[in-house]
C-alpha cells in the first residue's frame, strides 16, 4: 500500500515540474503597437524624446539595432512613432519600434514650455550658447 501512495506523489510532482517548464518555456508576448505623432528633440546625450501636439513629452528607448537611429533627423522635426505601452513617469517613457520624419523641423518647433520643463529638470539640447565678448580680453585688460 505505501508504494502505490508513493508512487502517486511522485507522479504528481512530475506533472507539477513539467507545468512549471512549459509555462517558463511558453513564447513571449508581442507587446502591442501604436502609432504617435508629435516633434522629435534630441539631447546633447544622444537620447530622444517625442513631444506630442498635446505638448507631453516621451522619451523614446529605441528597441531596433542600429549605429545611430536619429542619423538625419533634428530637433524639431514632425514624426511618427511606433512604440509600446507608456510608463506613467515625467517625462514618460516608451520603447520605440519605428520612426518616420513627416516633415522637417527646427527647435523652434517644439513649444517653449516643454523646453523650459525639461530643462529644468537637467535635459540639455544645446541652447545654451554664449555671445561673444564684445572685444577680445587680453592679459593686459582681463575680464573682472
Amino acid at each position: 500500500m505505501g508504494g502505490i501512495w508513493m508512487r502517486r506523489v511522485v507522479l504528481c510532482v512530475c506533472l507539477l515540474a513539467a507545468l512549471l517548464l512549459s509555462a517558463c518555456a511558453a513564447p513571449e508576448k508581442e507587446p502591442e503597437l501604436t502609432e504617435t505623432e508629435g516633434r522629435l528633440l534630441l539631447a546633447i546625450d544622444g537620447k530622444a524624446l517625442l513631444v506630442t501636439a498635446e505638448g507631453e513629452p516621451i522619451v523614446l528607448s529605441v528597441q531596433a539595432e542600429g549605429e545611430d537611429p536619429w542619423a538625419g533627423f533634428q530637433s524639431g522635426d514632425r514624426v511618427r512613432v511606433t512604440h509600446d505601452g507608456i510608463g506613467e513617469t515625467y517625462p514618460a517613457q516608451t520603447g520605440a519600434y519605428q520612426w518616420e520624419r513627416l516633415e522637417a523641423g527646427t527647435l523652434e518647433d517644439v513649444p517653449e514650455e516643454v523646453l523650459e520643463s525639461l530643462e529644468g529638470l537637467g535635459w540639455d539640447f544645446g541652447r545654451e550658447v554664449h555671445e561673444p565678448a564684445a572685444e577680445p580680453q587680453t592679459v593686459a585688460d582681463p575680464v573682472t
